[in-house]
């Protein structure tokens, strides 16, 4: 051994020198042990796959419900070792690179700290993956039961609007008569419904299909055919500016109602005030706001309530 490696050595961790193969041998007669079991053998699962088990992995190699403590004991063994070896491999590896800096040096032991770092870490970004695959079904199943939840509120609420019979009248609800955004606006049953046309102007989560939900005597329909023009569009830069833009999409001799999407979960949000010019295409202007971790997008809130309660007058208008 030359002078310089062994200058090297001289500054690892004694734990650096209990190799990979030492660790993985042990945890495998660690398991033995428990288990009472050479199963791990007989199935060959080498060094790598051994640190990768899964729990619906040792569910197969050690089945029944009398093994439950077992399998439950070597799980924590495994999970002890991957953070072993993360930790200890990164702080070598972390004083590696701090001497390179230091001394310039490009010795063989240097490198071989480097090398088995770089293993290290590929062995944990190959657990990390396995560790998604095994969660990725029960994310799938928790994605599709918010879902159908989701709905069934939906049709809950759709078939409560239905049997409400009061028409709205009067102002808008102000602040300090505050009101159960998830109670239906009470209206007497349309005698004909109103042709809308939503015209969407930039990426709003297809929230506009949840606001039509909550409205009563709509009917989806082409440009063409319409009588009023929903234009929503989502506030990205400045909200006169997004305004204006949205604006000049309006085709002339369309009335239309404004609605400025908000991206934010907080329900308390302020949204500014827009100056919108005299245009007498445009019958209304009101905010939403909106965020994918709400179930139908919407969020439960005052400034919700008070844009359904508008659009709702609007388009009761129409129908007289």
């Amino acid at each position: 051994m030359n002078n310089t490696e062994y200058s090297w050595r001289s500054w690892l961790p004694s734990r650096w020198g209990v190799s990979k193969e030492t660790k993985a041998q042990r945890l495998r007669d660690q398991i033995r042990l428990i288990s009472g079991s050479s199963v791990l053998d007989e199935v060959r699962i080498d060094d790598t796959q051994l640190l990768t088990l899964t729990r619906d992995d040792l569910t197969e190699l050690f089945p029944g419900i009398q093994n439950f403590q077992t399998r439950r004991t070597i799980m924590e063994l495994i999970r002890d070792a991957n953070q072993d070896k993360l930790q200890h491999s990164s702080e070598a590896f972390a004083e590696a690179l701090k001497r390179l800096m230091q001394n310039g040096s490009n010795d063989a032991t240097v490198r071989e700290v480097v090398a088995e770092s770089l293993m290290a870490f590929r062995d944990l970004d190959q657990q990390l993956k396995a560790a998604q695959a095994s969660l990725k079904p029960y994310i799938e199943v928790l994605i599709s039961l918010s879902e159908g939840l989701a709905r069934k509120e939906q049709r809950g609420y759709e078939g409560t609007s239905s049997r409400l019979n009061t028409s709205i009248t009067g102002p808008s609800p102000s602040a300090s008569a505050k009101m159960d955004f998830k109670a239906p606006i009470k209206m007497a049953p349309p005698t004909s419904s109103v042709r809308v046309h939503l015209l969407v102007c930039g990426e709003i989560l297809q929230c506009e299909k949840r606001i039509l939900l909550r409205l009563n005597g709509v009917t989806e329909t082409e440009l063409h055919t319409s009588d009023l023009v929903l234009v929503l569009y989502p506030i990205v830069s400045r909200a006169g500016t997004d305004t204006e833009q949205a604006i000049r999409k309006i085709p002339g001799g369309k009335k239309a109602v404004l609605v400025s999407m908000y991206h934010t979960f907080n329900q308390n949000y302020v949204c500014p005030n827009i100056h919108i010019s005299s245009d007498a295409n445009i019958v209304q202007h009101v905010n939403v706001l909106f965020h994918e971790t709400c179930h139908d997008l919407l969020l439960n809130c005052q400034a919700n309530e008070d844009a359904i309660y508008k659009i709702q007058l609007v388009l009761n208008q129409f129908m007289c």
